[in-house]
């Protein structure tokens, strides 16, 4: 089977064949780009938005505690309370 670095690094594109790899050796050519790919597999992009999303998130949570609410998970009123 030959196949471009990325179907091999990307968990979503491994599950996708299955079980082709069970029991399989593995040669990469031109392993030396292979630091790369794995960096580039492992990394995403994080915007300030996303951010300044979770300082609000951990603000509200933070106001909840302090407030003294008691919260109930497994009521589903409870969490729609909080939205």
């Amino acid at each position: 089977v030959f196949m471009p670095y990325n179907y091999l690094t990307d968990p979503g594109s491994r599950r996708a064949m299955g079980h082709l790899w069970k029991d399989a050796i593995v040669i990469f050519d031109e392993a030396h780009n292979m630091e790369q790919i794995c960096s580039e597999a492992a990394s995403f992009d994080l915007t300030s938005r996303d951010i300044a999303m979770c300082i609000n998130e951990v603000e509200r949570c933070s106001a909840l505690l302090n407030s003294g609410v008691q919260l109930s998970l497994s009521d589903p009123a409870s969490a729609e309370e909080l939205m």
